[in-house]
């Protein structure tokens, strides 16, 4: 459930500005995944702290939008620390 509260603030602030193209950058590197992240893979595996990934041809939606934001914008949610609201992740990333 969480999860899916992060994924739909997170999809809400990239996707609301785009008709202004002020994530364009951030829109750019989640398209650029496609024919790239293949497999929806929901299995947990542990990874390096910080700026661990699942392979790249696997991953779920949140797992595009962390790799977006690592590409366009230097952002690694990981060392954002504990992400509890919508409030902060959009403070973190604007």
């Amino acid at each position: 459930m969480r999860s899916a509260v992060l994924f739909a603030a997170v999809a809400a602030w990239l996707f609301a500005p785009i008709a202004h193209g002020g994530n364009s950058d951030i829109v750019a590197a989640a398209r650029s995944q496609i024919g790239v992240t293949i497999h929806y893979d929901p299995a947990y595996r542990s990874l390096a702290y910080p700026g661990g990934d699942v392979p790249a041809d696997r991953g779920v939606c949140t797992d595009v939008i962390v790799r977006a934001l690592r590409v366009a914008r230097a952002i690694d949610l990981q060392r954002q620390g504990p992400i509890r609201t919508s409030t902060t992740i959009v403070s973190a990333i604007s």
